[in-house]
């Protein structure tokens, strides 16, 4: 759940993608990769925090990290506010990419994904919907803390459905 901009000078930068943003809604944190780094397409790129869950972000394609956008260490809720300016992470020069490039989603194969994507993020919810009600038939508890672990258990099941989690 990342985006790929190839620039003139043929360098990629990268980002998380608008999906992730939007379930993810409030960014508490982010890891950035280490300049100059060797990265592999599926590799963890970088990481993002929201509440107690670390969120691994893999890398789209292969090469050296050359650029951090770093303002993200200091301010992570600028990706939210400010998404289609800053939501860059860093930017790789690649090294295999023209065979990676094949395997990235591009125009209507990109809507239809997101479209498949945003489905089946709607199924997560509603199982996790389903349980709690199963659950929840024995008594009821404290409203608030019924409806954190109800969010917590959908980003947990939201990561390892969609993301890198290691």
């Amino acid at each position: 759940h990342t985006w790929v901009n190839i620039e003139l000078n043929g360098t990629a930068r990268v980002g998380m993608d608008d999906f992730v943003r939007k379930i993810i809604s409030r960014i508490d944190a982010v890891e950035l990769p280490k300049l100059n780094k060797e990265i592999k397409k599926g590799d963890l790129l970088f990481s993002i925090t929201h509440n107690s869950h670390t969120i691994n972000i893999p890398s789209p394609i292969s090469g050296t990290i050359t650029l951090l956008n770093t303002e993200h260490l200091e301010h992570p809720e600028w990706i939210a506010s400010k998404p289609f300016e800053l939501s860059w992470m860093c930017c790789i020069e690649p090294s295999s990419l023209p065979e990676e490039l094949r395997s990235l989603k591009i125009g209507v194969d990109s809507i239809n994904w997101y479209r498949a994507e945003i489905d089946k993020y709607s199924e997560i919810v509603r199982g996790v919907e389903k349980e709690n009600l199963q659950a929840e038939s024995s008594g009821k508890g404290d409203d608030k803390a019924e409806k954190q672990k109800l969010d917590e258990k959908i980003m947990e099941r939201f990561a390892k459905s969609f993301l890198l989690n290691r």
